[in-house]
């Protein structure tokens, strides 16, 4: 485990987002293709995925009802 992700072309010349140290630690995590990878192991992954968007992103407020 431990791979660094590779930059890719951008067709569109559009900067890419910067990623947040807590997705980007995630990323790094990631096994290589074709790799083993437990299913025990990949859903802990998903969960911390999960758990981190929960960190990082906030839901939209509910509107008021009128």
């Amino acid at each position: 485990m431990g791979r660094k992700p590779k930059s890719s072309g951008n067709e569109n010349n559009v900067e890419p987002a910067e990623l947040d140290p807590i997705i980007e630690g995630l990323l790094l995590r990631l096994p290589d293709p074709g790799a083993y990878w437990p299913p025990q192991d990949r859903q802990h992954w998903i969960t911390l995925l999960q758990g981190a968007f929960s960190v990082i992103y906030k839901d939209k407020p509910e509107q008021p009802q009128a």
